[in-house]
């Protein structure tokens, strides 16, 4: 129903207005609207049951979900269960396997209870054999012979018996599961014709293996009903069958079935086949159960479709509720648009006039818009000049109407301008236009330009109209731009560098005054008097200055150029120049633009740095090679001391009657080992320092090496009673780097660490990755420290710093130097941090090209070291 119309027609009765209604059903709008009606209602069910069905379908697949995790809480629900009783019965097996051992097959009736005892606690096997190789007999016990134990000869039983001795006797582990056919043929004349037939028996082995070589056997028989037992009722879960597969070659070695319990039958749920792992005897073997599924798993399951019933049913009866108001609603629409039509007609001619009225309202406020957003002010004046309109550019316009323009102009200027407006109004002058310092806002004089333009009207009568444009900021660019000038213009001439600007034909255009200072001259006035061509008269080489200028032609601006020069006197100087192209319109040179500076004092202190550099470097590699050769020298004879005092220590040749004279022989070794020591790591700084250092570089475990490092310095490191935590994950990436260079890193970083750090402190060396696979290595301790100074001066060649905690001889002091240009050989970074009686961080970070990026093997397991505490 669209609304309320006035009717106009004549009066009807109601017999004639309700005949009329009855025919209005069976006119041709009205059955339009009810075919329009049916459409509508088809369009909202088949609509409605899309967004049900949609709404099902989400269901569906967000109760996959819940299905695959109730299927998920029902197997960890057997696992947990039957992972238990496997351990309890393993460690039943274990428990009477070490008894039995301990008795060395001697027996007694106390014995057979106390076996019992222990196989009843779990109620997991009801039956054992037991083997002892001294003996050679087999010791049979089980609930069928009231739990006494029988005792068999291996002599006098079959050659099946004696193959299966032979058999388990050569299987590797201690613990295992056997097959019920290996044990049938073995066993048949004994028990096993009771009980090897029934479903669902597993042997389980276990052995000792004794001192000759022999083993004990023990086997322990369960029932798969028994570990597998669950208490239904309180799980909420029916199982029906189990199957149970080898490890390796899938077969299946147990197939039992639930059918003697009270099974859920249902022709809607199929049971549900479920598959996971359970570790028997140090395996993982395969189990499979069919399981009826429970109450959750069928809600889940019925879910979606009983939402797509139920929300059907109800879509369907709100269709038919709203097709009944289609019906309804057709009828009054066709007699509301039946009055409506008589109404437009009496409101049309009303529109009519409203509209012209808005259009009459819209073009005068066009031209009101158009005015105000006119930038400059539009005034109009009477002949004495009040003014009478203002557009809104002038704020508070409304107050100002009626005052007069002239008291707005500045009092110096406002006579002058009257006079003008005088001869504007009298006929003398034309429109005109002038610029004037105006009061516009808060009560300050601006600068604007005023214009005048006289508009005659039909009645001949005129109107002074105008415009005020605001042109401070015009006048202040102005201003500012002269003033700007006249800074570059001051910049120019007192510059301390030369500037100047040259024709291409080498003719000077202007220049400062420090250009002309530069090159000798008085002023700039000089100097471009006496040059005609700077090409020839100032450069001594004018064909790099030409070759100059044709590259600058090309590139546009060139800097740091260095050039020799004549001055006025003929004496040379050095300049540095910077130089740009400068264009005209169409792209052609129009002159070269420059600096220069005076460099002549600067190339030559370049020059006596450079020369005395090369004297240090010669000076420096000449100590080097001459320490170099002293060291290969010395070496020899000190090898001869140390293998002659270790001859004497150790009274090879025959023992010292003095005592006296052996300890100087061991003196005299630890002087001539720490004296080689010292030689060996000149050598190796010596070597690195001049580029005869070359890398042996393969791919290796970072902790390995820290392990090896760790057991040379075993003695030291339980010496001082320091507590050594090594954080390196073994998915470390491997380093491609030198290995011996590494441990000798390491040999010096850990031993002046533990060399500082008081008893019982820790010292950490750590691993890791960061965000750019860079590998960084940290060794961290708590020991004593050291001050900015002491750092600087350890870090040097032969330095030292000064510790208390030092406690064994102080060194060469080389150490820190030989890491450092080890790391540095193999592109890394070494950082020291230390603070006193704090501890110390030496960090080193090497680049990822040097990280292999791939996991370890699982086989290569580092070599445990018992000084060291992982986390």
């Amino acid at each position: 129903m669209r609304g309320i119309y006035i009717n106009m027609s004549p009066k009807k009765t109601k017999s004639e207005a309700d005949n009329y209604i009855v025919k209005s059903d069976y006119s041709g709008n009205n059955s339009s609207n009810l075919r329009k009606g049916y459409s509508d209602v088809l369009y909202f069910f088949l609509k409605g049951f899309a967004v049900i069905f949609t709404i099902a379908g989400m269901v569906y697949f967000f109760i996959s979900d819940l299905k695959t995790s109730e299927s998920k809480r029902i197997t960890q629900s057997f696992i947990q269960i039957a992972q238990d009783n496997i351990n309890s019965l393993e460690a039943t097996g274990d428990t009477i396997n070490n008894y039995l051992v301990s008795k060395s097959g001697e027996l007694e009736s106390e014995d057979s209870n106390f076996i019992w005892d222990i196989m009843s606690k779990t109620n997991l096997a009801d039956m054992i054999l037991w083997y002892t190789p001294e003996d050679s007999k087999w010791r049979h016990m089980s609930e069928n012979i009231e739990y006494t134990i029988l005792e068999y000869s291996v002599e006098k039983r079959t050659p099946e018996l004696r193959k299966f001795l032979r058999h388990i006797s050569e299987f590797p582990k201690d613990k295992a599961i056997l097959n019920t056919e290996q044990i049938d043929k073995a066993f048949s004349i004994y028990w096993v014709k009771d009980h090897s037939k029934e479903e669902g028996r597993i042997p389980w082995l276990f052995t000792n293996k004794k001192k000759n070589g022999d083993y004990d056997f023990l086997l322990l028989i369960s029932n798969i009903k028994n570990i597998f037992a669950f208490d239904e009722d309180k799980l909420n879960l029916h199982m029906r069958k189990i199957t149970i597969r080898e490890p390796y070659n899938n077969k299946v070695l147990f197939n039992y079935s639930y059918e003697d319990s009270n099974a859920k039958k249902t022709s809607l749920f199929k049971p549900l086949n479920l598959e996971y792992g359970l570790m028997m005897a140090g395996e993982s073997w395969t189990v499979e159960m069919l399981i009826d599924p429970t109450m959750p798993y069928i809600i889940f399951t019925s879910l979606p479709l009983a939402i797509l019933i139920i929300g059907s049913g109800f879509l369907l009866a709100i269709s038919m509720h709203i097709h009944r108001q289609y019906r309804n609603e057709s009828q009054l629409a066709y007699i509301s648009e039946t009055l409506a039509d008589k109404n437009n007609e009496l409101l049309n001619w009303e529109n009519e006039k409203k509209k012209m009225i808005n259009e009459f309202r819209k073009s005068e406020w066009e031209y009101r818009a158009i005015i105000n957003a006119v930038s400059d002010i539009i005034f109009e004046i009477e002949q004495d000049g009040k003014f009478v309109f203002l557009n809104d550019t002038w704020e508070n316009h409304e107050k100002i109407l009626g005052e007069n323009l002239f008291d707005f102009i500045h009092p110096e200027e406002r006579k002058s301008h009257k006079e003008i407006f005088a001869e504007f109004t009298a006929g003398y002058r034309g429109a005109y236009r002038r610029e004037t310092r105006f009061k516009l806002f808060d009560d300050k004089y601006c600068f604007v330009e005023i214009a005048f333009n006289m508009m005659r009207l039909s009645n001949n009568k005129a109107r002074v109209v105008g415009t005020v444009t605001n042109i401070e900021k015009r006048k202040q660019a102005e201003l500012a731009h002269h003033s700007v000038e006249q800074k570059y213009t001051d910049m120019f001439k007192n510059a301390l560098n030369g500037i100047y600007q040259v024709a291409p034909n080498g003719k000077l255009i202007n220049s400062n005054q420090a250009f002309a200072s530069i090159l000798g001259y008085k002023d700039s006035e000089d100097l471009m008097s006496s040059v005609n061509n700077i090409v020839e008269q100032i450069y001594v080489d004018a064909n790099q200055r030409s070759v100059l200028e044709m590259q600058l032609t090309q590139h546009g601006i060139m800097t740091g150029i260095e050039s020799e020069v004549r001055k006025k006197d003929n004496s040379n100087i050095w300049i540095l120049e910077n130089l740009r192209t400068i264009y005209d319109d169409d792209n052609n040179v129009d002159y070269f633009e420059g600096t220069i500076w005076d460099i002549t004092e600067r190339r030559e202190t370049d020059i006596a740095l450079r020369t005395a550099k090369m004297e240090a470097e010669l000076t420096s590699r000449a100590r080097i090679e001459f320490m170099a050769n002293m060291s290969h020298e010395l070496r020899t004879p000190l090898n001869a001391v140390i293998g002659f005092s270790e001859i004497i220590r150790n009274e090879v040749m025959g023992k010292i009657e003095q005592e006296v004279y052996k300890e100087y022989a061991t003196d005299i070794h630890n002087s001539g080992k720490q004296l080689l020591n010292i030689i060996n790591d000149i050598l190796d700084l010596s070597q690195i320092e001049i580029g005869e250092r070359e890398l042996k570089e393969n791919e290796f475990p970072l902790l390995r090496v820290v392990q090896s490092v760790l057991e040379l310095l075993s003695h030291k490191i339980k010496e001082s009673r320091v507590a050594i935590t090594v954080d390196i994950p073994q998915e470390l990436p491997r380093i491609f780097a030198e290995e011996l260079a590494f441990k000798q890193i390491f040999m010096n970083i850990i031993g002046n660490a533990v060399k500082f750090t008081p008893q019982d402190g820790k010292i950490t060396i750590q691993s890791s990755l960061d965000s750019e696979n860079n590998i960084i290595i940290e060794v961290i301790d708590n020991g004593v420290g050291m001050t900015d100074k002491e750092i600087e001066k350890a870090l040097e060649p032969f330095g030292q710093a000064e510790a208390e905690m030092a406690r064994d001889n102080s060194g060469t002091g080389l150490g820190l130097s030989i890491v450092q240009a080890l790391i540095n050989l193999h592109q890394g970074r070494f950082m020291l941090v230390s603070k006193k009686d704090v501890g110390t961080t030496i960090k080193m970070v090497f680049p990822k090209e040097r990280a292999m990026m791939r996991s370890v093997p699982k086989d290569v397991e580092a070599i445990e070291n018992p000084l060291i505490h992982k986390q």
